[in-house]
């Protein structure tokens, strides 16, 4: 229990300096600072035996801003989960931006519960440093560098090693 002086009764590491709560350290510079000096987690956040997910809440603090929620769930409600849920300001609705399933398949893009491949993009996608700030088209993708298909050594933009087909027209344009 909290004395009245800067510590904790006790051998506590809980420390109380104007105002800012120090876990591991007499001196925390945030309103909240924990450290760590051993091999064990920092903080452990743990859900008890509860199906319900295990949640880590940061809140926006602007007018309409997004709260964010990082979730866990080990429990057998949809074998278990990561995700960071977006939940926007009022009349903006709710996303799942980013999401691993019990089963390693990793969702991005907007509510991407259950992701069917290894790794699924709803959206678009821009590859390459040249691109971050370029949006790629609609549901496509812009990619800067080779793109090898079946070849892990790509000599063009776009290198196919066996088979290939095309169902449509194709058009070249150069020598």
């Amino acid at each position: 229990y909290f004395s009245g002086t800067n510590t904790l009764t006790g051998t506590s590491d809980i420390f109380d300096s104007a105002g800012k709560i120090g876990i591991g350290t007499t001196s925390p510079s945030s309103p909240l600072y924990v450290t760590n000096s051993s091999a064990v987690p920092t903080a452990v956040f743990d859900g008890g035996t509860s199906d319900y997910p295990t949640i880590l809440r940061l809140f926006g603090v602007q007018p309409g801003g997004s709260t964010w929620d990082i979730e866990s769930n080990g429990g057998t409600i949809g074998h278990g989960y990561f995700g960071i849920h977006k939940k926007s300001g009022a009349g903006s609705g709710d996303s799942i931006p980013f999401f691993i399933s019990g089963d390693d398949r990793t969702g991005v893009g907007a509510n991407i519960f259950t992701p069917a491949s290894q790794f699924n993009v709803s959206g678009n996608a821009g590859i390459g440093a040249d691109y971050v700030g370029t949006a790629a088209p609609t549901n496509g993708a812009i990619i800067e560098g080779t793109v090898g298909i079946g070849t892990t050594s790509p000599f063009a933009k776009l290198s196919v090693a066996g088979d290939a087909y095309l169902g449509g027209n194709l058009t070249a344009t150069g020598t």
